[in-house]
């Protein structure tokens, strides 16, 4: 996690309490939400680390430029769904779901949830049984 990077409040509290958690490991989809040293820019990782420095470059405004892996899909570069955090000041905690195939595509990253105790209680609720659990607004990440 980069220095800069200012973490939601609930977030560091959770940092502060675990270093994240696994949920459901024997479940069809298990979710690993990620500590602090596994919260990562989600770019490099959903769109390959030349095609988010490409990103960066030509739309610096983009709000995957902000986007952090909290929910893993899969190590490296994975086809299984992601739940990314925005941490840009305007939308700071939202969170998303996001895949190799619909990430930074505007209508196809719904709001998963608005903070962290939010993303919790849907992934609780879902019990690893769906690839990713329902959405908390029919909002996409890019309407707000």
């Amino acid at each position: 996690m980069s220095g800069n990077v200012v973490l939601p409040e609930d977030l560091r509290q959770l940092y502060e309490l675990c270093g994240g958690a696994l949920l459901f490991e024997d479940a069809p989809f298990p979710r690993r939400v990620c500590g602090p040293g596994d919260f990562v820019p989600a770019s490099p990782r959903l769109l390959t680390p030349e095609v988010a420095q490409q990103v960066a470059e030509e739309d610096p405004a983009d709000l995957t430029n902000n986007c952090y892996v909290i929910v893993d899909g899969g190590e490296g570069l994975s086809t299984e769904p992601h739940v990314v955090m925005d941490l840009s000041p305007e939308r700071a905690g939202r969170c998303y779901a996001a895949a190799w195939d619909t990430y930074g595509v505007v209508g196809e990253m719904p709001v998963l949830a608005t903070t962290v105790v939010e993303l919790l209680q849907v992934l609780l609720a879902d019990g690893g049984n769906e690839a990713l659990p329902a959405a908390v607004s029919d909002g996409d990440a890019y309407e707000f």
